[in-house]
């Protein structure tokens, strides 16, 4: 009879080096990839709040946030505005959020604290260099508060 025997022959186990290295590959890109998620997936926090003699601008993005507070009496003009042809200038443009420095043909140069959309209330006020853009979810409501 005529036997064949089967031989295996497994390469030989890979030195501690190469394992080292796809290990500090492998924590380089989980951390890029947890970076990533948490920078993109931060939900935004806008709020107008107006009480008796102020209004507050709240705004947030993860663990960075800002207030802003102007009182009513400097307020010398509010109105609709429709919002577009935006460039940033300074800030934060993400879906959602965008707060900043933008310039808009016709308006010029305003500071921003809205959700993107193209309804706002533009605000002039004095002791503020550049008018407020704001986009509350009732526009004539919002106006409405801030006139009486």
């Amino acid at each position: 009879m005529n036997q064949s025997s089967i031989r295996v022959f497994r390469p030989a186990p890979a030195g501690g080096a190469p394992r080292l290295w796809f290990a500090i590959l492998l924590g380089i890109v989980s951390l890029v990839f947890i970076y990533l998620l948490f920078t993109y997936l931060r939900i935004p926090v806008i709020r107008y709040q107006i009480d008796g003699t102020t209004l507050t601008i709240h705004s947030a993005l993860g663990s960075s946030g800002q207030e802003t507070r102007i009182t009513l009496p400097r307020i010398s003009e509010v109105r609709p505005e429709l919002l577009r042809g935006d460039s940033l200038r300074f800030g934060t443009e993400k879906p959602g959020y965008c707060v900043g420095l933008f310039a808009y043909p016709g308006l010029g140069e305003v500071s921003q604290v809205t959700d993107c959309s193209e309804l706002a209330v533009l605000l002039v006020t004095s002791g503020e260099v550049e008018p407020v853009v704001v986009t509350p979810a009732d526009r004539d409501g919002f106006i409405d508060a801030l006139r009486s």
